[in-house]
């Protein structure tokens, strides 16, 4: 047999090393590859194990926030009003259970966002305080229209209207309050009514009807589809809007003065006790106003006896400037439907006949030669019993008072409750309204920050009193 070269040795060894580095480095090929897909499938678990826990805790977030919001006392009326946060977390929670992670993380972040709105509105926030009869608005262009309610949270953007019978208070975020008239509607400041009222910063829109405003520490601007109105701070004043003539009014009954710029840029300013009328773009002449006539009889809260009585007589003295006056009578102190309503009164004073028992509110302006509509009195109230059927020299228990409610919005305090029927109630010694039920309430202000006492004093037709306190803690004003 014949041996192998020495060569052919060499050869042998040569391909033999280079072998063994070809394998080595397709061991170290492979061993990476290894590597890279196991750390890509320890990756792709950690982010799914991320992603879960990321949606838990979403989720355990969102059934916080639940319960803090059931702890207040309108927690009900919120969830009526914002029920996208609560079907929102449903719907995380049932991803969870499916292992949709993605979808519990996405539904449950949106439920928990919707939730902290809710929960920082309060001061700062715009909310109805009042409303009467049929009142309804609705979230922005498309929203279905619901009933509005007491204390119902409303958003930048939002619309209000209201109905024949329909009157609101609407408490804005900076103090400021509109009243709502009947056949009314509204779009409430955000950046649809500053493009629709054609300048910056616009609180409202008046797209037709009546609105009554009294601003607070700052300026308010106000909108009509053809102007704009700047109404001073600390001012009472009155907006009105004829969509189908193209008319408007801007009045000041209180404050500084009203600047009013029109579509063309044409500008008029008014003082107290002024108005100006707009028809199309033009601007008409600065008018006065008479002032508000003053209630002589009868004094406020004045309890009347059916029994002797059948006939009573409301008195005013004579107002500057008033050529007739304008007298309405309601069962309602927002005066949204009146069971008197004579705006052509040329006397000071009326008779009205007694039928029934029941608890009135009256007031009177003024109107000038040209029909100029000045201010309101302030209103009083009466009331109507027959006192010798509640036993009047017998009695000696004071009334039942059920505080049900003490609300805080910056330095306003709505207290609402119950006592028995023909009561009177003061609240911090301003006259409460007191309904045919027994059901009142009253909105007062504290102008001092930090802890306050409210008391709310319920007295009945005998003169005997019940007396209730709360605390109240006032943020500021």
């Amino acid at each position: 047999m014949n041996k192998p070269s020495s060569s052919s040795r060499r050869d042998y060894r040569d391909w033999y090393s280079i072998s063994v580095a070809a394998m080595r480095r397709w061991l170290v090929l492979g061993a990476l590859l290894v590597f890279a897909g196991v750390a890509f499938l320890v990756l792709r678990q950690w982010q799914k194990y991320d992603l879960q826990m990321r949606a838990v805790r979403a989720v355990e977030q969102g059934e916080q926030l639940i319960e803090e919001i059931e702890e207040r006392e309108d927690s009900a009326l919120l969830r009526a009003d914002n029920l996208a946060a609560w079907e929102n977390l449903d719907k995380a929670r049932q991803a969870l259970i499916d292992g949709d992670y993605a979808l519990a993380l996405d539904r449950g972040s949106a439920s928990v966002r919707q939730l902290q709105g809710i929960l920082q509105k309060g001061e700062g926030s715009i909310r109805f305080m009042t409303v009467a009869g049929n009142v309804e608005y609705r979230r922005g262009e498309r929203g279905a229209w619901k009933r509005a309610r007491e204390v119902s949270v409303l958003d930048p953007g939002d619309w209000v209207k209201t109905g024949s019978d329909g009157t609101a208070e609407i408490l804005l975020g900076d103090g400021s309050t509109y009243t709502v008239r009947p056949n009314t509607m509204i779009l409430l400041g955000g950046d649809k009514a500053t493009e629709r009222g054609g300048g910056e910063g616009v609180s409202t829109v008046v797209e037709f009807g009546l609105v009554d405003l009294s601003t607070a520490a700052r300026a308010s601007r106000v909108a009509t589809p053809q102007a704009q109105a700047r109404v001073s701070r600390d001012s009472q004043a009155s907006i009105f809007y004829d969509r189908d003539a193209q008319r408007a009014r801007f009045a000041l009954f209180k404050g500084e003065e009203i600047e009013v710029r029109s579509t063309d840029g044409e500008v008029q300013t008014i003082g107290p006790l002024q108005q100006v009328e707009q028809v199309a773009d033009r601007l008409g002449p600065t008018k006065a106003l008479p002032a508000p006539p003053q209630l002589l009889n009868p004094v406020d809260d004045q309890e009347v006896d059916l029994d002797a009585v059948q006939r009573l007589t409301l008195a005013w003295q004579p107002a500057p400037r008033a050529a007739r006056y304008h007298l309405r009578v309601s069962e309602n102190r927002l005066f949204a439907s009146n069971v008197i309503e004579d705006r052509n009164r040329r006397k000071t004073s009326a008779t009205l006949g007694l039928r029934r028992e029941g608890s009135f509110y009256w007031q009177v302006a003024g109107i000038g030669s040209n029909g100029e509509h000045g201010p309101w009195s302030e209103p009083r109230a009466f009331r109507v019993a027959a006192l010798s059927s509640v036993g009047l020299v017998a009695d000696d228990v004071p009334p039942p008072l059920e505080v049900e409610e003490i609300q805080t919005y910056g330095s306003l305090v709505i207290v609402k409750g119950r006592t028995e029927p023909g009561a009177r109630v003061r609240v911090d010694d301003e006259q409460a309204l007191v309904g045919l039920d027994g059901a009142f309430d009253k909105t007062i202000q504290i102008k001092r920050e930090g802890w306050a006492t409210v008391e709310i004093v319920a007295t009945d037709a005998a003169g005997n009193e019940t007396r209730k306190r709360g605390r109240v803690h006032i943020e500021g004003f």
